[in-house]
């Protein structure tokens, strides 16, 4: 038993020793343009793409030699539309906005006259939404 769980702590420490650093933040008006003009995800272009890497590597994606249909195209396909598919349909986006990082300006008025709050979050806020 001791070696199984030795095995696994040595595991889990390359994984840690390996791990890669945080990806790097775009400021948010530069993400919002990007996201803006992405045109979403496409099973048959990303096939497209696959097929035409073969092409590069040496896999044909014409008919096989003796006249037989070649099938490898039809199975990229079906791998890529079927990951697709999971991610679209099963996939969920999980963000956190920091505590502070929320800032309201709001503007009123009581008895006294005008007023002007100035508030922020003071907890983290959880962002829970889907892939398009």
């Amino acid at each position: 038993m001791a070696g199984v769980i030795g095995k696994l702590v040595s595991s889990v420490t390359d994984v840690i020793k390996g791990k890669q650093p945080p990806a790097t933040l775009l400021p948010s008006f530069l993400l919002l343009c990007t996201a803006l003009q992405r045109p979403g995800t496409s099973a048959m272009d990303t096939t497209a793409k696959i097929i035409d890497d073969n092409v590069t590597i040496g896999i044909d994606p014409g008919a096989n030699p003796d006249g037989s249909p070649n099938m490898v195209n039809e199975y990229t396909y079906n791998v890529v539309k079927r990951v697709f598919e999971a991610m679209k349909m099963d996939g969920s986006v999980q963000c956190v906005l920091p505590a502070a990082s929320l800032s309201i300006v709001g503007e009123g008025a009581n008895s006294g006259g005008p007023v002007v709050i100035h508030a922020t979050n003071i907890l983290p806020l959880t962002i829970k939404g889907i892939f398009n």
